[in-house]
């Protein structure tokens, strides 16, 4: 997990965190990014996750502070609180392109103060795959890098990292 330095962009609060991730080594990962990176307070600290894996799964996540555990595969119990996630039955969004370079965004918009409404978008190669809203969201805070093993080491290149400011 890497967070990127502060820039004026995320304190904004509405922000598009964009990479270009790939699976160079190892079999089965996690990887994507993160926004609102933050210690809270009101018990409302943690981060957001916007991810895929290397058989096709997305995920978007709400961590909580001092969580780190979660799952993408079904049926596995999970600390953090899952926003949303593909269904089983659908091996994988066909936006994912396993094995290739893939596109990972995460747009996180409102939510100016803690507890206030976030609306999360999660886009893999353009197209958008989820829209969720998190009623009691994370205020503003840092953005990051996302990588997770699932059984083995794994190289996750990214590059091409980008934070833009979101209107209203």
């Amino acid at each position: 997990h890497f967070t990127a330095p502060r820039s004026r962009a995320d304190q904004a609060g509405s922000v598009r965190v964009e990479v270009d991730a790939t699976r160079a080594r190892g079999r089965r990962a996690i990887f994507g990014v993160t926004c609102r990176q933050n210690q809270g307070g009101l018990g409302v600290g943690g981060f957001y996750l916007g991810a895929i894996d290397t058989s096709g799964y997305w995920i978007i996540s709400r961590f909580k502070l001092a969580t780190f555990t979660y799952s993408l595969a079904p049926g596995v119990p999970s600390l953090a609180r899952t926003l949303a996630r593909a269904e089983r039955r659908s091996q994988y969004s066909s936006a994912v392109r396993p094995g290739l370079t893939n596109r990972v965004g995460l747009d996180c918009r409102g939510g100016t103060a803690p507890g206030a409404p976030v609306s999360l978008l999660l886009s893999v190669n353009g197209y958008e795959v989820s829209r969720v809203q998190d009623p009691r969201g994370l205020g503003p805070g840092p953005v990051g890098l996302w990588a997770e093993s699932l059984d083995e080491p794994v190289e996750i290149r990214f590059d091409n990292f980008a934070v833009s400011r979101l209107g209203p």
